[in-house]
């Protein structure tokens, strides 16, 4: 690092944990965010902000009117413009230092391990069961640890999937193995969403990345949810399922 990165990481290197090593490891990583709403809106942001070498931002979405409640790195003059290319100006501003790739398209199981493959660290933002089955199995594939988030009304839930390191070690299908049935589960614009929460959950979903990209993220997998109409809160260990269609057959021969 430069003298200039230094002293704009100095609250990093000051990190016991963290230090001069882990800052070098972040402004060596590539993380990509799978979606640019509230989550990865906010976590990008943070990554930015830390220096992360490269991000890589997937979203084939236009930034509308009612987003700018909780995506907050988007403004009213970016209302009709693709959310990649907005977002990129933005991070630059705020870290020139940071390249950006940027994906106006959805992933899927043609495009999807391309995509990503050059990423350290993967990042789930989106809003769909499918979509976050195609980023656990890709995940998977490739090797990547997976950090995903969801948030419904008032309500969020954060995870970091890392099943390749073998037996033991759960992937989202051994919590979620299926779609739930139609209605079960709300869609955004039927249940709403509190604003904050997005951005709460997607800077834990940064904080996460940012672990896993300078070498002192966790081993377990935990489930974290969170309650901010309570102010409640609880994390819980998740257990790989013998029986994962994802993720049981690979991690049991390793």
């Amino acid at each position: 690092m430069s003298k200039l990165n230094n002293l704009r990481y100095l609250r990093h290197i000051d990190l016991p944990g963290l230090g001069f090593d882990g800052q070098e490891r972040i402004c060596a990583g590539t993380a990509a965010i799978v979606g640019m709403g509230g989550l990865g809106a906010s976590a990008a942001l943070y990554l930015a902000g830390a220096g992360v070498k490269k991000l890589i931002l997937i979203d084939n979405d236009k930034v509308e009117e009612s987003n700018l409640q909780r995506q907050v790195i988007y403004t009213e003059s970016d209302i009709g413009e693709l959310k990649v290319t907005a977002s990129q100006k933005r991070l630059h501003a705020l870290n020139s230092h940071v390249q950006i790739e940027t994906h106006s398209t959805r992933l899927d199981e043609i495009n999807a391990a391309t995509i990503l493959s050059t990423a350290d660290v993967v990042m789930d933002c989106t809003d769909n069961f499918a979509a976050r089955f195609l980023l656990n199995d890709t995940c998977i594939k490739l090797k990547k640890p997976l950090v995903s988030a969801s948030v419904q009304g008032f309500a969020g839930q954060l995870a970091t999937f890392k099943p390749y390191l073998g037996k033991g070690h759960a992937c989202y299908r051994c919590l979620f193995p299926e779609t739930p049935p139609k209605g079960m589960v709300p869609s955004c614009p039927e249940a709403g969403v509190f604003g904050p929460i997005v951005g709460i959950l997607g800077v834990m979903q940064a904080a996460e990345a940012l672990k896993e990209l300078a070498g002192i993220g966790g081993t377990q997998t935990r489930l974290f949810m969170l309650d901010s109409q309570n102010m409640a809160s609880k994390s819980i260990r998740v257990e790989q399922n013998p029986a994962c269609p994802s993720c049981s057959t690979s991690c049991s021969k390793q």
